[in-house]
């Protein structure tokens, strides 16, 4: 994309579309056999870059479109920690926390998803778009994750405390957080780089690693646990809505029990200009508009 990111620890995912790996500079072992994901739900394991930018960066929208259990947050780190809800505008600097086994959803404007599990702790450190496309780079210090991006044109990083991620959609990219730092990708692929170098991680393929790793070592997807399949029921109630005979305005689906009608309304600034925008599902496919 042309994008320059000077990266320090953390993961950069690039999203899957294959499966295998590819390495540069870095060393890599086979697939081997795989256990159980090591960052479920019920674990409870408590980066700056420099961004090269090639024209003035305009805000892009994000909102919580969904929570479900102990979730705060924040808009940014100086300010006191409060209760999300369903439908909160959210801008860079914002924080989410996920406790108790909740959950949450982050919806972005260009429809791309980011799902939060129990003891996740996420900084939405840049929403913006440019002359390169859009660019969203997260911090995620702990817990359990899906990042779901929807468009070609979108970067997605994500930074850890051990390597950063870097991914563009479509892809479904799991990221846990705790002793390990482990990412499975179900579609797409991501490009993961830090110490040890970089590798891609395709669909289909398993890593963790931890302090003493030694070498990125790719593995086959763990069997499902509840994670994947609070994922899956999500997915399958977004992907059962028929469109097909329906005549006036197009329902949106939120995850819970709710239906909205189309348009749904959200209110952000685009570096000080107010803007009103709408996003939704419209014949199969997600639409969105700002003006």
């Amino acid at each position: 994309m042309g994008r320059k990111v000077n990266m320090g620890t953390g993961i950069n995912l690039l999203f899957l579309l294959a499966s295998g790996c590819i390495l540069t500079g870095s060393s890599v072992i086979a697939q081997s056999p795989t256990g159980d994901y090591k960052v479920g739900e019920k674990k409870a394991d408590n980066s700056d870059n420099d961004l090269s930018r090639s024209s003035t960066p305009q805000q892009r929208a994000a909102r919580i479109d969904y929570v479900n259990g102990n979730v705060t947050w924040r808009a940014r780190e100086k300010d006191k920690w409060s209760k999300a809800g369903s439908n909160v505008p959210v801008r860079e600097g914002a924080q989410i926390w996920v406790t108790d086994g909740g959950h949450a959803e982050v919806r972005f404007d260009d429809g791309s998803l980011l799902r939060l599990g129990n003891n996740s702790v996420v900084t939405l450190k840049h929403i913006f778009r440019d002359d390169d496309g859009e660019f969203t780079q997260i911090n995620m210090i702990s817990g359990l994750a899906t990042l779901m991006p929807k468009q070609k044109q979108s970067l997605f990083e994500v930074d850890t405390p051990l390597v950063s991620l870097h991914a563009t959609g479509p892809a479904h990219v799991r990221i846990g957080v705790g002793d390990d730092i482990e990412v499975a990708v179900r579609s797409g692929s991501v490009n993961v780089e830090g110490k040890l170098g970089k590798t891609t991680v395709r669909s289909g393929d398993y890593l963790s690693i931890d302090h003493n790793t030694t070498a990125y070592a790719l593995k086959d997807l763990p069997a499902p646990d509840s994670w994947e399949r609070w994922n899956d029921d999500c997915d399958d109630k977004l992907a059962g809505i028929d469109h097909s005979n329906r005549s006036g305005p197009w329902p949106v689906y939120v995850p819970g029990p709710v239906y909205v009608p189309e348009p749904s309304y959200w209110f952000s600034f685009d570096f000080g200009r107010p803007y009103y925008g709408y996003h939704g599902w419209r014949g199969g496919g997600f639409h969105g508009h700002r003006w």
